[in-house]
């Protein structure tokens, strides 16, 4: 080449570029440094690439790594890799002293495609370096001597032999792949093209010490560096190349930025070439630093640089950030003191006002202060520029500083607030007196007003902020009792107006305005105390914003300064935040945690075309309009990682999130992979059927859960980005915890047929039982009746033979008649037994026939009228103690009445209801006192019997008014 062979044309270059050495350092870019502090597994970052998902992905000296704005998730063995690089389907590639890995980004699971062979003598098996993936799918690869493509899908390397001989470096080569899918290299023999049909790799240009190359899309052709720092432009059609400068040191990286613009990567420096090509300008100089520069990445979404060096990452800082702060020196400053106004010198330079009496001048150009005056013991109000004459008012006097004099006072009154008219008069609003304007034409105070709205106009108001419109009116807020805070001056009838006169008290939003400004379409706002209203030119009221609705965004409700940028937000100060409404009435608030210096925006306010200057203690913020806007850049929110706390496992994202109920302990880390400064972002979630309430985790993108029972769970999480407040558009995960297996369904409908088994089993026992029970009272009825009984009729029988064979006065007369009656008694009670013992008589119904029939037979044949009645008996039974219990109760009863009562009638009545047996017997005999203690056995018996049954009884009686008993037993 023929600048290669004349030393002194790159002493031209280089003469050339120290040329515009003072134009290129203005060029500068700043970087923010991501280490091994920030959890950077090795400040040696060898390469840089970003999935489809929007994941950065790191090659260290100690491995790869996943980087989602938070955290870094180490994947492989510790050790070196030789390469990184994505493929279009998602997989992840790269190289160590292990073999070739391949990396699903989306499952996260790790595969070792080729191994190294470390057991033989051939150093070409253990290298796979410089990794490319074309739009085939095959991985290219280089080691000592040979290139090398390997195809997953057939499991096939195949080997291109580049040199005869070894070199020291295994980075042999370098690809790119032009739009028409062809595949290029550069390497130790030149610039080379793969050629499909014959599969070899063919020498396009026969330059050797070419060390990085690019395809410019627009024009087909490439961009070359090389080892002594020249940049070339190739035209592979012609074969003509173009030398467009030299960095003066080998370039190892050439990208595109956008399709504007190229950068070029040496050991020590970032260089951008510009649009037309002509110059070199560098854009980051790590040289001072001892920084090595690895690898580049440019983020093509965001245009965005990211460096990979021997001390650590870079991430290029954006230059047009959405707040700024601003502190003043505190040389300047010894004491603390808040900007208390903002006035506009020029473009460069700012006057502020500060509570200390200090009126410092800022130029925004170089971030410079210089203190303009000082008044002791004073606190600035307000500040007007007018043909290089600065107005200085405070809350004891009115100053003007002009160009090159001391500092004059004109007035000793306290001010409240300055503003200048259409004909350069200084209206000064005084607290709690009349308005003062100082005609600086006649160098004298005048009134321009004819006449008040009434004599009492200034005494009875207290006017806060004033505002100029070019349609020539003066605009007042304040408190005005009478007047709903708002008034104005026509200039053109010389006349004060209360806008209360001209608009419904109803759309006023209180009586005390605070501020009022002028919007760049001709409207006024007004903001006071509670929210704040919307006027036309004509001061009639068109939208009124009450604060109440817009909590908690509007905070504390009161709104001290307003103002309207060119897009038509609304930009409102409180004491706890600055709020923006925007044209389409949302509504964002911005704090701290935004970058705001304070939350309180009750001082300094100032709006420019593209700023907006916010007064804080010992500084300002300043807000950049035109960057309002990033929120609708949002990211979408990702799910980073999911971790089993105690445990190691690394869960698969790819698939439904189920876990045992052991790993009920889970921690979910998300991101919105913008990869902004951490304190920027927020995030907040809820857990449904846990937590149905959002639940603001503050800027921690991870969320812990312990101890969580089983069941399916819905877990929705949304992030806040730093222009503007919650992303509605939510990231909803869905995970399971199994059951344990004593809370399994299979493990239910087991234990559910065991019990229904065992309960089987006792009910199967005890019909069983009872079986065998009613079998044995049969029995015994039966071997009653058929034995004694029958034994008892003999001798009843062979009784009455021997009565009828003897007489009367027979010696054995009186005993065979006694054997006769012991013989009918004998069978009388066997005749109960059988009835008692036979399962067939344990209904009510046989019970109360058995006692129905022996009651008649007795009641009867005392000659006593008896009556019965029996309800509801059908179907009930009963155990054959509690038969035997009320067969003699009522026995009992029976009795009582027959020996006692001289009763003329004897009445029972028996039924069911419910659980119970409800027996009432009475007699109309003589009665007795039921108070009186008596010996009587039947009242005692009555009640012990009834004790057993677990019943109750009621007894009712009276001297010749007879007996009641009302028994109530339980059949259950």
């Amino acid at each position: 080449m023929y600048f290669m062979k004349h030393p002194y044309l790159r002493y031209v270059l280089t003469l050339t570029l120290l040329l515009f050495w003072d134009r290129i350092n203005a060029q500068k870019l700043n970087f923010e440094q991501i280490t091994t502090k920030n959890e950077l597994s090795s400040n040696n970052v060898l390469g840089i690439t970003k999935d489809l998902h929007g994941y950065l992905w790191l090659a260290t000296n100690l491995g790869i790594s996943r980087y989602d704005g938070y955290q870094f998730q180490p994947f492989g063995n510790l050790s070196s890799p030789n390469g990184i690089v994505i493929s279009s389907d998602g997989i992840l590639w790269f190289s160590n002293e292990k073999g070739l890995y391949s990396l699903d980004t989306k499952s996260l699971v790790l595969s070792l495609k080729i191994a190294n062979k470390l057991n033989d003598n051939i150093p070409d098996n253990d290298h796979y370096n410089s990794i490319f993936v074309d739009s085939k799918g095959l991985i290219w690869s280089t080691d000592f001597h040979h290139i090398k493509s390997y195809n997953p899908q057939k499991n096939l390397l195949t080997y291109y032999k580049i040199l005869n001989e070894n070199q020291q470096n295994p980075n042999l080569a370098k690809f790119i792949e032009d739009t028409a899918g062809n595949l290029w290299s550069v390497s130790p023999i030149g610039l080379c093209k793969f050629d499909n049909n014959r599969q070899t790799w063919v020498r396009v240009w026969a330059e050797r010490n070419l060390s990085a190359l690019a395809f410019d899309k627009t024009n087909g052709t490439f961009w070359l560096g090389n080892l002594q720092g020249d940049l070339i432009n190739f035209n592979p059609k012609t074969k003509v190349y173009t030398l467009k400068t030299n960095i003066g040191e080998a370039i190892d990286q050439i990208r595109f930025l956008g399709n504007q613009s190229l950068i070029c990567v040496s050991h020590n420096h970032l260089f951008q070439l510009t649009t037309n090509q002509t110059q070199l300008e560098e854009i980051g100089q790590f040289m001072a630093d001892d920084i090595s520069l690895n690898t580049v990445f440019i983020d093509a979404q965001k245009n965005e640089f990211w460096l990979g060096t021997n001390d650590g990452l870079l991430k290029q800082e954006t230059e047009n950030q959405l707040i700024r702060q601003i502190l003043i020196p505190r040389n300047l400053l010894p004491n603390p003191a808040t900007v208390r106004c903002f006035e506009v010198e020029n473009e460069s330079s700012y006057l502020l006002g500060m509570s200390s009496g200090d009126v410092l001048r800022w130029n925004k150009t170089n971030n410079e202060f210089q203190k303009i005056t000082q008044l002791v013991s004073e606190e600035i109000k307000s500040i007007k520029v007018l043909d290089n004459k600065i107005f200085i008012g405070t809350n004891k006097n009115l100053f003007i500083k002009k160009q090159g004099a001391n500092l004059e006072k004109i007035l000793s009154k306290p001010i409240n607030h300055l503003e200048l008219d259409g004909e350069n008069r200084l209206w000064i609003l005084l607290p709690n007196e009349p308005i003062m304007v100082y005609d600086f034409n006649k160098n004298q105070f005048v009134q321009p007003w004819s006449k008040f709205p009434y004599p009492t106009f200034f005494k009875d108001n207290l006017f806060h902020k004033l505002t100029y419109t070019p349609d020539q009116k003066m605009w007042m807020a304040g408190w005005i009792p009478s007047g709903f805070g708002i008034a104005c001056f026509d200039f053109k009838t010389n006349q004060f107006e209360e806008l209360s006169s001209i608009n419904d008290h109803k759309r006023f939003i209180g009586d005390y305005y605070l501020d009022v400004s002028v919007t760049p379409k001709g409207d006024l706002l007004f903001s006071g105390y509670g929210g704040y209203n919307r006027l036309n030119a004509k001061g009639i009221i068109t939208a009124e914003i009450h604060a109440e609705d817009l909590k908690p965004l509007f905070a504390d409700g009161q709104c001290f300064s307003i103002d309207e940028d060119s897009k038509g937000n609304t930009w409102i100060g409180t004491a706890e935040g600055l709020v923006r409404i925007s044209k389409d009435k949302q509504v964002n608030r911005f704090t701290q945690f935004d970058g705001l210096l304070n939350n309180d925006i009750r001082n300094g306010f100032l709006m420019t075309n593209d700023e907006l200057l916010l007064g804080h203690k010992n500084g300002f913020s300043i807000l950049n309009l035109g960057n309002v806007g990033l929120k609708n850049q949002s990211h979408r929110l990702m799910i980073s990682q999911v971790n089993i706390l105690g445990s190691d496992q690394k869960v698969d994202l790819s698939k439904n999130l189920v876990f045992s109920r052991k790993q009920n302990n889970l921690s979910f880390s998300f991101s919105p992979l913008n990869f902004e400064n951490q304190a920027k972002n927020k995030f907040r979630y809820r857990l449904t059927g846990i937590n149905e309430k959002w639940i603001e985790n503050g800027v921690n993108p991870t969320i812990t859960f312990s101890n969580l029972e089983q069941g399916n769970y819905q877990l929705e999480v949304q992030y806040a980005e730093i222009a503007g407040n919650w992303n509605t558009d939510s990231l909803v995960l869905n995970f399971e915890i199994l059951p344990a297996w004593y809370e399994s369904l299979w493990f239910k409908i087991l234990l559910a047929s065991l019990l229904l088994a065992i309960g089987y089993g006792i009910y199967w026992y005890r019909i069983n039982e009872f079986k065998k029970v009613q079998a044995m009272r049969n029995r015994i009825s039966s071997d009653l009746h058929d034995e004694i009984g029958a034994s008892l009729s003999s001798i009843s029988i062979l009784g009455d033979l021997v009565k009828q064979k003897l007489s009367e006065n027979h010696p054995s007369f009186m005993y065979a008649e006694m054997i006769n009656e012991e013989a009918k008694h004998a069978g009388t009670a066997i005749d109960y037994i059988i009835w008692n013992i036979n399962p067939q008589f344990d209904s009510l119904e046989s019970l109360f026939t058995r006692i129905n029939s022996e009651a008649a037979e007795i009641i009867e044949a005392k000659g006593i009228q008896y009556e019965f009645e029996a309800n509801n008996l059908d179907n009930r039974s009963m155990s054959m103690d509690k038969k035997r219990n009320i067969y003699l109760i009522c026995k009992e009863l029976i009795n009582n009445a027959l020996k006692h009562s001289q009763c003329t009638k004897i009445t029972l009545r028996c039924s069911v209801k419910a659980s119970y047996l409800s027996i009432s017997f009475s007699d109309n005999g003589k009665g007795f006192d039921v108070n009186k203690a008596t010996n009587r056995n039947g009242v005692k018996n009555i009640q012990t019997r009834l004790q057993k049954l677990k019943g109750s009884y009621e007894l009712t009686s009276e001297a010749e008014k007879g007996t009641k008993y009302e028994l109530k037993i339980p059949l259950r």
